[in-house]
C-alpha cells in the first residue's frame, strides 16, 4: 500500500463518518444538549453580575450591569443562529431521492 492509497482510504473514511447521520447528531446534540446546559451556567453568572453592578459605580457598573451581561446574549444568540443554518444546510443538501425515499414503498418505485 503506498502513502497515497492510504491517504485517500483515510480521507474516504473521515467523509463517510462525517457525513449524514453523524454530522446532524452532532449539530441536534450542540443545539439541544450543549448550548442549555452552557446556558444553565450562564444565566446565574449573568444575574450575578447585574446585581453587583447595582453596587458599582462609572465603567465598572456599565461593564457588569450592561456590557458583559450584552456579550454573553449576543454570543449565545448568534451561536444558535449559526448552528440553524447549520442544520438547514444539512437539510437541504440531502437529495431529494432520498429525502423520498423513505417515503416510497417498492411498489410505488416501480410503478
Amino acid at each position: 500500500m503506498t502513502m497515497e492509497e492510504f491517504k485517500n482510504q483515510v480521507q474516504a473514511a473521515a467523509e463517510e463518518l462525517l457525513s449524514g447521520d453523524v454530522k446532524d447528531a452532532i449539530i441536534t446534540g450542540i443545539r439541544d444538549v450543549v448550548l442549555p446546559a452552557l446556558k444553565e451556567v450562564a444565566d446565574p453568572f449573568t444575574a450575578k453580575l447585574k446585581e453587583d453592578a447595582a453596587a458599582e459605580s462609572g465603567w465598572v457598573k456599565f461593564r457588569d450591569g450592561v456590557f458583559i451581561p450584552g456579550v454573553i446574549s449576543i454570543a449565545f444568540w448568534v451561536s444558535e443562529k449559526l448552528i440553524d443554518k447549520m442544520a438547514e444546510k444539512e437539510t437541504a443538501a440531502i437529495p431529494a431521492d432520498t429525502q423520498d425515499a423513505a417515503a416510497t414503498t417498492p411498489e410505488q418505485v416501480t410503478a
